[in-house]
């Protein structure tokens, strides 16, 4: 605080020195309380204390310009005490004003000697003195507001380091101006930290940074030498102007979370970042896109696990990622089970409200329970309309089936489809599909597996992953990931070749019972669960075509 001041100080006298350089005469500056804050004496020195009833106590009080050219002529100064001693003659004073707030004043000391000459172009004067005051009001404000900011900030960091959780304070660009202690304890941060950026430091915040530095409950973990965190993290704008503001990042740790939260329930730490090893980039691009319009999605794949993955992602980052969410498995209910299940009375959807329902093979639902839901979604409240009890629920469908085909069969409500489909994600470039993805996928997995039985990780040729992929794409994800745990754990594939041939042969078996008995491909495609696709390869790949 004191060096502020000083500052000021000297920049107060330095523009009295300018002023009286220019108008070779003494010059008094003043704050709003009529202390002296700057000075240039070349012809007078007694001038030291401003006291009420002066003619520069008179510029502050009545907040006006004081032009005298004689003192003898002002009733103040002849009653005044000094006035025998005085050597001043003529005096010139302009208040300082920022706003409507006087923030002190200018007074010029003139002898006799420089009385005519200054008064000759006492017009031009005034308005030099003006824009001087101007000059220093500005300065002084800015010094003001400077000064009431590092007291706000010192409050602000004090406030900080009485919470409970880790606090980062950052600019706009991530670079890190203040840090808790709550922070130094659990990421063993020091005073080094403060100026770097903090995705630099922390690459896990990179991409949230650089594509909005507000995000909220973003799940994270951070592992280096000094720390191991795994939690969320939530940022807020402190706007210092209307266009200018800093950053706040809030850690909480898993372990300080309550047990009743909702953001790590089983599977909600399925994450699209996660999912690159299963799906495209452009397939995710557009799921991310559906999961911040909370509307109803239709998810189209020829794996049901990866369905089921990709809709709890959504559910992950969409606006309900603190509510309740469910997944209900059509092929394990029955009957009057499940409208028992489905009831709003007393059945799963009560249980939901603001919350996600996840329904895998939305095909096997009765007709008459796709009515119910058509209604449900469309109005968004109970059957029972007068009762008043609404509720709100988001619905993601997994299907791999056409539905589509379905309804021009008769055999899916038409409305309903229509509704669901608006935001329809057709999984078409999966790792059964895709063998980039399927590499990437694979060579994952055999990295984790390797880690979990100590063994070296399996180094198998690209012709060689293309040759598993090719024998292997039609399986489940279930499946595949057997394939992969025993190829890491025996160190080759010699096993695993005889385990799938045992497969498809059983594949083949049940596919030519199913062609005897004269089921359609459509048919064939649901009895074995898998998409028509699949069916058509494997039929063309057993040579059942």
């Amino acid at each position: 605080m004191h060096t502020m001041l000083g500052k000021i100080k000297n920049f107060v006298d330095n523009f009295a020195e300018v002023i009286s350089d220019v108008l070779d005469i003494d010059v008094i500056i003043t704050d709003s309380n009529m202390n002296i804050v700057g000075s240039a004496f070349r012809y007078f020195s007694l001038y030291n204390d401003i006291k009420i009833g002066t003619l520069l106590a008179d510029v502050l009080i009545n907040n006006h310009n004081l032009v005298i050219r004689n003192k003898a002529q002002i009733e103040s100064c002849r009653k005044c005490r000094e006035y025998k001693k005085c050597k001043m003659k003529g005096f010139v004073g302009v208040p300082i004003h920022y706003g409507n707030q006087t923030l002190g004043a200018i007074g010029l000391i003139l002898p006799s000697s420089k009385v005519k000459a200054l008064f000759e172009n006492i017009d031009s004067t005034v308005i030099f003195m003006e824009r001087m005051a101007e000059l220093v009001a500005n300065r002084i404000h800015y010094h003001t507001e400077k000064k009431a900011l590092s007291k706000k900030m010192a409050e602000f960091e004090l406030i900080l380091d009485l919470m409970d959780e880790a606090l980062v304070h950052t600019d706009v660009y991530g670079n890190v101006i203040y840090f808790n202690k709550k922070f130094e304890q659990d990421f063993g941060a020091d005073k080094d930290l403060i100026g770097e950026n903090i995705t630099y430091v922390y690459p896990e915040l990179r991409e949230w940074y650089e594509k909005e530095n507000v995000f909220k409950d973003f799940k994270i973990c951070i592992q280096n030498d000094r720390c191991s965190f795994y939690g969320i993290v939530n940022s807020k704008r402190i706007y210092q102007t209307e266009d200018e503001y800093t950053v706040i990042l809030c850690f909480q740790p898993y372990k300080n979370i309550y047990k009743s939260s909702k953001i790590f329930m089983p599977g909600t730490q399925v994450t699209f970042q996660w999912l690159r090893k299963f799906c495209d980039v452009e397939t995710l691009a557009i799921a991310e896109y559906y999961a911040e319009l909370d509307e109803p999605v239709l998810i189209c794949g020829c794996d049901d696990t990866l369905n089921e993955m990709l809709g709890k992602a959504i559910y992950n980052q969409s606006p309900r990622r603190l509510e309740n969410v469910e997944v209900l498995q059509i092929r394990n209910s029955y009957r009057n089970l499940l409208n028992s299940y489905l009831s709003v009375e007393t059945g799963i959807l009560r249980k939901l409200q603001n919350g996600t329902i996840i329904i895998m093979q939305p095909e096997k639902i009765p007709m008459y329970i796709q009515e119910y839901l058509l209604s449900f979604i469309e109005k968004k409240n109970t059957v029972n309309n007068q009762k008043g009890s609404d509720l709100d629920i988001r619905f993601i469908f997994c299907t791999t089936s056409d539905l589509e085909g379905l309804v021009k069969e008769k055999k899916f409500n038409e409305e309903l489809y229509h509704i669901i489909s608006k935001n329809k994600i057709n999984m078409t470039k999966t790792l059964h599909e895709d063998f980039g993805v399927f590499y990437r996928y694979m060579q994952s997995g055999l990295e984790y597996y390797g880690n979990i039985y100590k063994k070296e990780i399996v180094e198998l040729s690209i012709d060689r992953k293309k040759e598993i992929w090719r024998k292997c794409r039609g399986n489940l994800l279930v499946d595949l990931e057997m394939m992969i745990e025993r190829i890491a754990k025996n160190g080759d594939y010699i096993e695993e070749e005889k385990i799938e041939n045992s497969i498809n042969e059983l594949e083949k078996m049940q596919l030519q019972k199913l062609i005897k008995d004269g089921y359609s491909k459509q048919d064939m495609a649901k009895i074995m669960n898998i998409s028509r696709t699949t069916l058509y390869r494997h039929l063309k790949e057993y040579n059942l075509q």
